[in-house]
C-alpha cells in the first residue's frame, strides 16, 4: 500500500513540475487593452485578453489605444499603441532563444541576464542582441531607435553595417 501511495505521489509531482516548466516557457498576456489582437496565419485576428497564452510565432498588433504586457517567468515585453511585432521562441530552458521581429511601433523589453545572448529584436533597419537588460526599441516608417535603461545591448545597423554595444543611458 505504501508503495502504491508513494508511486501516485511521485507521478503527481512529476505532472505538476511539467506543468510549471511549460508555463514558464510560454508568453502570457499579463495586461491587455481592448485594441490588442494576434494572428498565426496573417489572416484571422484573435482578440488578446489578460491571462491568454500567446502562440509561438504569432504576430501581435496593438491599435491606437492598444497596450500589452507579455510575461514569461521573470522576462517581459511591453507593446505600446500602434505596434506590430512577432515573438518567436526556439529551444527550451537554458538553450531557449527568443527573436522579436518588429515592423513598427514601440516595445520595451526586460530580459534576464545569461552568459550567452538569447534574445534578439529584428527591425527593418537594425538588429539588437540582448545581453540581459531592460531597453526600448522604436520603429517608424523611416528608421529605428534603441534606448537602454539597464544592462548591455549590441546594436547593428543594416544600412551602415556599424555595430556597437550600448550601456545604460545610451541610445542609437
Amino acid at each position: 500500500m505504501r508503495i502504491i501511495i508513494s508511486t501516485i505521489l511521485c507521478l503527481l509531482m512529476a505532472c505538476m513540475s511539467g506543468t510549471v516548466s511549460a508555463t514558464t516557457e510560454t508568453w502570457v498576456a499579463a495586461r491587455a487593452t481592448s485594441q490588442v489582437a494576434y494572428t498565426t496565419d496573417k489572416e484571422t485576428w484573435i482578440p488578446l485578453r489578460k491571462g491568454m497564452e500567446v502562440p509561438n510565432k504569432a504576430w501581435i498588433s496593438t491599435g491606437p489605444r492598444g497596450r500589452l504586457q507579455l510575461v514569461r517567468g521573470t522576462e517581459s515585453i511591453a507593446f505600446q499603441p500602434n505596434t506590430l511585432a512577432a515573438v518567436i521562441t526556439r529551444g527550451s530552458d537554458i538553450n531557449r532563444k527568443t527573436e522579436v521581429v518588429q515592423q513598427v511601433g514601440e516595445i520595451s523589453l526586460e530580459i534576464e541576464k545569461r552568459q550567452q545572448p538569447h534574445t534578439t529584436v529584428q527591425t527593418p533597419f537594425l538588429a539588437a542582441v540582448v545581453k540581459g537588460t531592460k531597453f526600448t526599441v522604436e520603429v517608424t516608417e523611416t528608421d529605428a531607435a534603441v534606448a537602454v535603461d539597464r544592462g548591455l545591448v549590441q546594436v547593428t545597423s543594416f544600412g551602415s553595417g556599424e555595430r556597437s554595444d550600448l550601456g545604460a543611458g545610451q541610445g542609437a
